[in-house]
């Protein structure tokens, strides 16, 4: 064997830490478009477990409107199609993604 190189993985959710980049709060259960290198899909932030502000680094008490601009939040997001995924600490290109809603990108984060 040349290579002990890891394969990419095909999921149906992934538990990640987004942040949330526009003036519109990240809302869970709300439908967003999951962009990843070439592929995207319709997805869903099933849940929330820690928010964090950016600012200060401490722990938000509650995300019930949402994780606001500038948060950072640990998370589950659900995809509608399975996704080929790489970790961005094997594949930095593949590895990263951003969460889209009506044109504007509202998260980002990686794999």
């Amino acid at each position: 064997m040349l290579c002990q190189a890891s394969l990419p993985r095909v999921q149906n959710s992934l538990d990640t830490v987004v942040f949330a980049i526009t003036e519109k709060p990240l809302l869970p259960e709300s439908f967003y478009t999951f962009e990843c290198a070439t592929q995207s899909s319709p997805c869903r932030i099933t849940s929330v477990r820690r928010v964090i502000n950016s600012s200060t680094l401490e722990v938000v008490p509650s995300a019930e409107n949402g994780i606001e601009s500038t948060h950072a939040a640990e998370v589950s997001i659900s995809f509608d199609e399975p996704m080929t995924l790489e970790r961005f600490s094997d594949v930095p290109g593949l590895g990263r993604f951003v969460l889209v809603k009506e044109g504007e990108i509202h998260g980002a984060g990686v794999v």
